[in-house]
């Protein structure tokens, strides 16, 4: 798998983000990609790498969003949860991701449906 560029999301009020910030447009604060004045663009390369490392290591196929808290110094990364199917609209995080990517954020998504879809026929056999 490879990793496309982290984002800071940043709470502004409370301890936890909201189904609405997380999910509604013009209500949740992502950076995507955080700005060199936060984190480094060597943390960020580290953090990509060992994002990576930890999608292969789970085997993660098609696309996924891995929360995590970041150690802006040091480029480490502490992993929240992983998210095999993840919430998406256009105020979602992977939204940002791939757009800031140049990623075609429709053509991908038929990409990874029509390969789930020929993967589970796959398994039924014939």
């Amino acid at each position: 798998m490879r990793s496309l560029s982290p984002s800071v999301t940043v709470k502004e009020t409370g301890d936890i983000l909201s189904l609405e910030e997380k999910f509604q447009g013009g209500t949740g604060i992502n950076l995507t990609p955080p700005p060199a004045s936060i984190v480094s663009n060597e943390a960020l390369e580290r953090c990509k790498h060992r994002i990576e490392l930890i999608a292969n290591t789970l085997q993660l196929e098609g696309f996924s969003r891995i929360d995590a808290f970041l150690n802006v110094d040091s480029g480490e990364v502490l992993i929240i949860e992983v998210n095999t199917v993840p919430g998406m609209t256009p105020s979602t995080v992977l939204i940002h991701q791939m757009v800031i990517a140049a990623i075609i954020v429709a053509v991908t998504i038929a990409i990874v449906a029509a390969t789930a879809f020929d993967f589970g026929l796959a398994k039924l056999g014939p």
